[in-house]
């Protein structure tokens, strides 16, 4: 039985966890491949989408019409991918910047010519 959108998203507003189960099973493949294609990571498209699916359910209250769920929970994922893609960066610039650090005076100066 294909329970309505708007249905379930009350029945997650009155903490009904089957009804939230019910929405990840919906959802969680078109997210996957949503933050899959953006990451090419699937272990960060994982991971993005999960804390998609919490901020979506804390925020539920936001929504305002439960047929715009789909689009409104797609902007969430792309959110997540975008702040994991941050803070991977982040982190590829420090491990760059700690590399550099080891370096001589000389390769160093070297180094900063070459990326002129």
């Amino acid at each position: 039985m294909a329970e309505l959108l708007a249905e379930l998203l009350e029945r997650c507003r009155n903490g009904d966890e089957s009804a939230y189960r019910i929405i990840v099973k919906r959802f969680q493949n078109k997210a996957l491949d949503l933050a899959g294609a953006i990451l090419m990571d699937k272990h960060l498209a994982e991971d993005a989408i999960q804390e998609a699916f919490m901020t979506a359910f804390n925020k539920l209250e936001q929504l305002r019409r439960p047929e715009a769920f789909p689009g409104w929970f797609r902007q969430i994922v792309r959110t997540e991918v975008r702040r994991i893609t941050r803070k991977k960066n982040k982190q590829s610039n420090n491990t760059i910047q700690e590399k550099n650090a080891e370096l001589s005076p000389r390769a160093t100066a070297e180094l900063m010519e070459l990326k002129k």
